[in-house]
């Protein structure tokens, strides 16, 4: 589109094999090369970020590109009525395609329908490129064991103002699992991405703002009622603020337009 995002389906050939597997060196080449990357690049598997509805997730590091992160997902929905995560995405670039563009979200550039012998399980791959910084979970962690509450805090106050940003500019489209470890946090840049989009706009019970404050309620055991209420009081008032914010702009943009329109003319001697 004019807005230079990108997202691209193609064929990714799987080989006799018929299994996703970059440690075969057959496999690693065909992917680099469909990548565009150089085949001395590395391919490493990330057995420690395994879960949810990926059947896993591998790191792509060449010197002179960008990381990438390839997601293995199932290409076939698990329920009639549940859309897989490459509908989901085609569905959000129809719809927004300024979102592929957003450092906010890290969404996929391109998807690899994985094809292999008759009966091979059907799989997507879904290929986007690394956010900086780390998952918000560890850097939360690492904060309060160095009893850093002030960082902690502005960084609550800053993610709240950020969520309202990011729903006023995609019609409040939910993020549908927004909680601590699919937030990436640049601190050096006050940066977030938010990360594991493939139920974004799948309609959920709890909105995003009741997600991420059940996903802090057990972190009262660690860390205390009072001081994980407080963390939630923050966040959610950033959330206001940033809706406030742009209303005060939208009608300074009003009142300025308003006065730009009605200014007297000057009388022409």
């Amino acid at each position: 589109g004019a807005c230079g995002a990108q997202f691209s389906v193609a064929a990714l050939d799987l080989g006799p094999e018929g299994r996703f597997d970059p440690s075969r060196p057959a496999m690693k080449a065909r992917l680099l090369q469909a990548l565009g990357y150089a085949q001395s690049a590395l391919v490493t598997a990330m057995p420690s970020l395994r879960g949810g509805a990926s059947e896993g997730i591998w790191l792509v590091q060449a010197s002179d590109r960008p990381d990438l992160i390839l997601k293995l997902v199932a290409g076939s929905r698990i329920h009639r009525s549940i859309p897989t995560e490459v509908e989901t995405f085609g569905k959000l670039y129809r719809e927004h395609p300024a979102a592929f563009d957003d450092p906010m979200l890290a969404l996929p550039f391109k998807v690899f329908r994985c094809s292999g012998p008759a009966g091979a399980s059907a799989n997507d791959l879904i290929v986007l490129r690394k956010s900086s910084g780390e998952r918000l979970a560890e850097w939360l962690a690492s904060k309060m064991h160095c009893r850093q509450h002030d960082a902690v805090l502005r960084m609550f106050g800053d993610l709240g103002a950020r969520l309202s940003e990011y729903h006023r500019r995609y019609g409040n489209t939910q993020h549908g699992d927004f909680t601590l470890a699919n937030i990436f946090f640049d601190e050096r840049r006050t940066a977030f991405a938010f990360i594991d989009l493939g139920g974004m706009g799948v309609p959920t019970v709890q909105s995003d703002l009741e997600r991420f404050s059940t996903c802090l309620a057990p972190l009262a055991t660690w860390h205390g009622q009072q001081r994980v209420a407080e963390w939630d009081r923050v966040f959610r008032q950033g959330y206001a603020q940033g809706n406030l914010r742009e209303v005060r702009d939208a009608a300074g943009v009003r009142v300025a337009l308003s006065q730009r329109c009605h200014q007297p003319r000057k009388s022409v001697v």
